[in-house]
């Protein structure tokens, strides 16, 4: 796992199919002090194939997706991507 120090930037994945909610996570983030590039997926497919071409830092996962429900988005994740933090 590629490890970041304090204020490097951080390459987050935000899977979320709200778009409203998107908006408020990225605002949250870029209030922060520490720089943060922030990808949106909006289907867990694909967020499942940028994590496959592209590291990230860590992956905001929403588990109320239209495709998937609950701890099954995690377990997806988890079988693909197992070194990656995950916040739900």
């Amino acid at each position: 796992m590629r490890r970041t120090h304090l204020g490097e930037r951080k390459f987050i994945l935000l899977v979320e199919d709200n778009p409203f909610d998107a908006h408020l996570v990225r605002r949250a983030l870029e209030s922060g002090d520490d720089p943060v590039q922030l990808e949106w997926s909006t289907r867990l497919d694909e967020g499942l194939e940028r994590m496959r071409q592209q590291r990230f830092d860590a992956l905001l996962l929403d588990l109320g997706l239209s495709e998937t429900w609950g701890l099954e988005s995690l377990e997806r994740v988890r079988e693909r991507q197992p070194e990656v933090p995950v916040v739900v």
